[in-house]
């Protein structure tokens, strides 16, 4: 018999500083924005860390704390943490490093002395590929209780002289996965890449220059924005389809389909192409780009954190994530959504 698999508690924690569209930080861009720039990608604000008191451990261990206290658990019961910073750079007292990653990092700020740290990457949707190795180590019996977390720190790599760099923010969001005692499972998923399109967003290496910093940014194809509606409105409906399938369920039986959060068009896309396979599902697609900005792998669990403070989804309901992320690799899970706890909190913390 399938043992079936819980997320016991989810945690979202952005930093207080917020950033609008009219800070001094885009005035070097700003007169080079199409004019359907905010229009297409639908943000008004985002969150940035304030690197004198924040970074991507405190704001991580913020997260993972507040997931252990909501699951009722200390750091020392933690069998498994799983890790991820699509950023290549971690700050240290003297200088970045590359490597090592943050779980061990992680796990030694938490103190989950018995717990094995790994760190893995799948940029936008590593959050949901966290959420299906913690389930499958806790369903082979593996592991019992799995922390994991994701942690964005966009406006470390950002190259604010491009006007790509408006579209992204910072933050953390952490879950605990449990064997289920409170009703929840994760029911069906399904996945797929292609790889034809890789060049549309990536992070590049900056060569110094005339005795500048080296240095890494984000950057999106010039044709970036005309060549993702292309291909990105078709993917993720099919996975949708396909989890719906395997689970049994239509569109009318998902309580809410909680997405990735790109940009304010291509939502609305995957949303009407999901509705032309499955069913309608207006009205059920959270949208909360408009004051995060897109916050990569943690857009998709800082959106599920929104969607049950607002009394969008209870225990017994059908929930579905789905996305896709840089590369381009795309995925959809259905759960069965269990007595949850869950929560917010500020990551303004000294730097760790």
């Amino acid at each position: 018999m399938k043992l079936p698999v819980a997320i016991q508690s989810i945690t979202s924690a952005l930093p207080a500083r917020r950033v609008h569209n009219d800070d001094v930080l885009f005035d070097a861009v700003r007169p080079n924005l199409p004019g359907s720039w905010w229009e297409f990608w639908g943000i008004q604000s985002r969150p940035f860390m304030d690197r004198q008191r924040e970074s991507a451990v405190s704001m991580a261990a913020a997260a993972c704390r507040a997931a252990l206290d909501l699951a009722q658990l200390e750091a020392a019961e933690i069998d498994l943490i799983l890790v991820n910073l699509s950023s290549p750079l971690i700050p240290e007292a003297e200088g970045r490093r590359m490597f090592p990653r943050l779980s061990e990092q992680l796990r030694q700020t938490l103190r989950a002395d018995h717990a094995v740290g790994w760190d893995v990457e799948m940029e936008c949707l590593t959050f949901m590929l966290l959420l299906q190795l913690a389930a499958g180590f806790v369903r082979s019996g593996k592991y019992r209780r799995v922390l994991i977390c994701s942690v964005e720190t966009m406006s470390e790599i950002l190259d604010f002289g491009s006007k790509d760099s408006t579209t992204f923010g910072d933050g953390a969001a952490a879950a605990v996965l449990t064997a289920s005692d409170i009703g929840g499972d994760l029911l069906a998923a399904s996945w797929g890449s292609d790889a034809e399109f890789y060049d549309v967003a990536t992070v590049r290496w900056r060569e110094p220059v005339l005795g500048g910093p080296e240095s890494v940014y984000f950057t999106l194809a010039p044709d970036g924005r005309q060549r993702m509606m292309n291909f990105v409105p078709k993917t993720v409906p099919t996975v949708v389809q396909s989890a719906l399938s395997q689970a049994g369920l239509g569109a009318r039986d998902i309580a809410q389909f909680i997405f990735h959060q790109p940009g304010r068009v291509l939502i609305e896309s995957w949303a009407n192409g999901v509705g032309r396979a499955c069913g309608s599902i207006e009205g059920r697609y959270p949208i909360t780009l408009r004051d995060n900005g897109c916050l990569v792998s943690v857009a998709i669990p800082s959106t599920l954190v929104h969607a049950l403070q607002q009394g969008l989804i209870k225990p017994g309901d059908h929930v579905l994530l789905g996305g896709l992320g840089t590369g381009w690799c795309y995925g959809a899970q259905v759960w069965r959504w269990g007595n949850t706890a869950f929560g917010s909190v500020a990551t303004a913390a000294p730097a760790l």
